[in-house]
């Protein structure tokens, strides 16, 4: 594949977050010599969300039904590069590790980078609730337990992964925030994808919450 890089977002009704986020995709990217293109899935937003980012030249596509799983699903499918990188369009994810995850991944010889909130120097800056955090490490460890996966924060929402694994969008069962779970189980158990973990920043989301998309 000549695009090495395809970022995937799916959104509902994030036009502040998009208007601040967008422009960063093109600084980070400007001194790097990597090829990207960002794909949208807009999952039925009745803002701006889409002529926001049709105005930055991002690709956008539409997903009816409901869920994030769907959303990024319907993303996926549309992705040329040869890595993928998942993000939510929130804010709350590093744009300007992206290039890193990447450059990690690939001179790691990785199949799958997953990006780690869980450190100590960040996770008592508030910028994730208290029972959201408890929540996401609760599930980690069971994770752990029933999967045999070492992974710290198996819920992140953001991964850097091969494209080179077909029908693993639709071999992918949850259609809500269970997704992104479920993809990392799929790639290590089925697809015996070679992985690990990086950490990064994890910042407070740009706009009202939406636990149900």
């Amino acid at each position: 594949k000549s695009m090495q890089v395809s970022i995937i977002m799916p959104v509902l009704n994030e036009e502040e977050a998009l208007e601040r986020i967008l422009p960063k995709f093109r600084e980070v990217f400007a001194n790097t010599s990597i090829s990207y293109e960002i794909i949208v899935c807009d999952n039925g937003s009745i803002d701006r969300s889409a002529q926001i980012c049709n105005s930055y030249g991002v690709k956008v596509v539409t997903e009816a039904r409901k869920g994030y799983g769907y959303a990024l699903k319907r993303a996926l499918i549309e992705a040329q590069g040869s890595v993928v990188v998942t993000l939510d369009a929130d804010g709350t994810y590093p744009v300007e590790k992206i290039p890193v995850m990447y450059e990690h991944l690939v001179s790691h010889n990785l199949d799958l980078l997953v990006g780690n909130r869980f450190q100590k120097k960040y996770i008592f800056l508030g910028t994730m609730p208290l029972i959201n955090r408890l929540g996401n490490m609760f599930l980690s460890i069971i994770v752990r337990i029933l999967f045999a996966v070492q992974l710290v924060d198996s819920q992140s929402g953001m991964v850097a992964f091969r494209n080179q694994f077909p029908g693993i969008a639709e071999d992918t069962t949850y259609n809500t925030f269970d997704y992104c779970q479920s993809l990392k189980l799929k790639l290590i158990s089925k697809y015996k994808a070679k992985y690990a973990e990086l950490e990064i920043p994890y910042a407070r989301r740009i706009g009202a919450k939406k636990l149900n998309i």
